[in-house]
């Protein structure tokens, strides 16, 4: 038996610490990646801003994010965003009016514009969640910035552009958002959603199917979709 069959089937047996955040060593869901984040919204049901934070603790900050295979091996030629959470110049529709040079608000904005083109496109099919419809709700209104300014998260320079300030060492271009959803007594940490996950893979899969033909796998030996990117 080759070593990744061996890997192909301890992931399986170890299917409960698939995101598993109580566990030493979660397990990264398919068709997620891990990273760390350094901001945090909070919004309600309806997708109205209501607080947010910097992650500083880097115990806290671990989690993973539904992403592609584009997405996930993406490099400085590619601007593939990641499928919910991503850097301030993907999901901040209004992050160009605080940078300073035009090169800068050009990318920004072609980097929402497929962010959220893609968000839309997941929210409006039969795989879509009611966190997911608020998350996309907030982000088209396009006034992130302007709440992690008056949230005192990011701070602007005396030509009132985002400053050099960092968040947990990483600059503002760099930090990572997640969300949280509050429609009860206490906000949903969406990360942590097994249903949501289990939504995205569905979804993620049923477009990779539209797109590509399916092929054999050398792990298993069957006929099944398979990666064309291998990032890592």
């Amino acid at each position: 038996m080759g070593w990744m069959k061996v890997l192909c089937d301890t992931y399986d047996k170890n299917s409960n610490l698939v995101a598993d955040y109580t566990s030493e060593f979660p397990l990264c869901p398919v068709a997620h990646k891990d990273d760390t984040a350094q901001i945090e919204i909070t919004i309600d049901g309806e997708g109205n801003f209501s607080k947010a934070i910097s992650v500083t603790d880097k115990n806290d900050s671990y989690f993973f994010i539904p992403a592609s295979e584009d997405s996930a091996g993406r490099s400085g030629a590619t601007k593939a965003p990641h499928s919910l959470y991503d850097n301030l110049t993907y999901v901040a529709g209004d992050y160009e009016r605080f940078v300073g040079t035009e090169k800068e608000a050009i990318s920004s904005r072609e980097r929402f514009c497929e962010y959220s083109k893609m968000l839309k496109e997941w929210n409006e099919s039969e795989y879509s969640h009611p966190h997911i419809n608020a998350i996309y709700s907030y982000i088209d209104k396009k006034c992130m910035i302007r709440n992690l300014i008056d949230a005192g998260v990011v701070t602007l320079d005396e030509k009132g552009k985002l400053s050099n300030d960092k968040i947990a060492g990483k600059p503002y271009e760099k930090c990572i958002v997640r969300f949280k959803v509050q429609d009860g007594i206490e906000p949903d940490k969406c990360w942590q959603d097994k249903k949501l996950i289990r939504l995205y893979q569905e979804y993620y899969t049923k477009m990779k199917t539209k797109r590509e033909c399916e092929d054999i796998c050398f792990i298993t030996g069957k006929k099944c979709l398979v990666s064309r990117n291998h990032p890592r």
